[in-house]
């Protein structure tokens, strides 16, 4: 099994893949920034999609907006046709619905 992290702040990608090297975890793929227009290649790449969010998100306000998150890349993930896992938030699982191919856990 592999993991494929795509996206990040440099520095951040930085410290993961020395994390992971220092783990011996070569089965953990860190890309960094990705385009946009280059996410499908990578999300067909995936058996599942993973969206794993906390159960408060700070905004650069200080507050929590993990009621107000935009689903896009919920909408995005289900048009891949791909099975998805996510975090169980309300703004979620409301835009979800019934979608068969999503399956939320608690944060």
């Amino acid at each position: 099994m592999s993991f494929l992290l795509a996206g990040g702040e440099p520095e951040d990608v930085a410290a993961l893949r020395e994390k992971s090297a220092n783990l011996g975890l070569s089965n953990v793929i860190l890309t960094g920034f990705i385009p946009n227009a280059d996410l499908p290649i990578y999300q067909a790449a995936c058996d599942i999609l993973l969206m794993p969010y906390q159960s408060q998100v700070a905004a650069s306000s200080g507050g929590d907006i993990a009621r107000y998150l935009s689903p896009m890349k919920l909408f995005e993930y289900l048009a891949c046709g791909k099975p998805i896992l996510s975090s169980d938030l309300p703004v979620l699982r409301e835009s979800a619905g019934r979608a068969e191919r999503c399956v939320a856990a608690s944060p």
